[in-house]
């Protein structure tokens, strides 16, 4: 009961969140390489402040606004469950799961801040390997994709994720 109260509310925030941010929300392919670049392991050993876990509502922008992703996390303990909507090309391409239907993304904390595991495609299904590095004195999170499965999915990759929503 406890977990069903927590995604409820977390989808009340995701509508929330959307119905007050202009391009948030949309569904999104490719391996973007972004001028943001920076080395994820620099949050490995942070000190924990205001956001010491995933859970929230977690996005990113393209730098030109036509691609932006959301991820909606879950942590207890040292796993994360969520889901994810991505839009590329300025909302032509989108990748994102059924707010009913089963977690896309499924994570393991392996080391202090750090997080490995899975993002499931909504738009083919493919499985991406993925580690995403959580600066908690800055309430960001750096994804980089570990695999780039065959087929078409739109996801970001090597960019720094923001805090919308605890």
């Amino acid at each position: 009961m406890k977990r069903a109260t927590i995604i409820i509310l977390t989808l009340l925030s995701v509508v929330l969140t959307l119905n007050g941010t202009n391009n948030i929300g949309k569904y999104f392919k490719m391996s973007l390489k972004n001028d943001d670049v920076k080395n994820e392991n620099l949050f490995a050993n942070s000190n924990p402040s205001s956001q010491a876990t995933l859970s929230g509502t977690w996005y990113w922008k393209s730098t030109t606004t036509d691609s932006n992703t959301e991820f909606y996390l879950i942590q207890t303990g040292s796993v994360v469950t969520g889901k994810h909507c991505s839009s590329f090309m300025s909302g032509s391409k989108l990748d994102c799961v059924d707010s009913n239907g089963e977690d896309s993304i499924t994570l393991n904390l392996v080391s202090e801040n750090v997080y490995e595991g899975t993002i499931k495609s909504g738009f083919s299904d493919a499985i991406i390997n993925v580690r995403l590095t959580l600066n908690p004195n800055d309430d960001t999170v750096f994804i980089k994709q570990l695999s780039q499965p065959s087929e078409e999915y739109y996801l970001p990759n090597h960019v720094f994720m923001t805090l919308a929503q605890p």
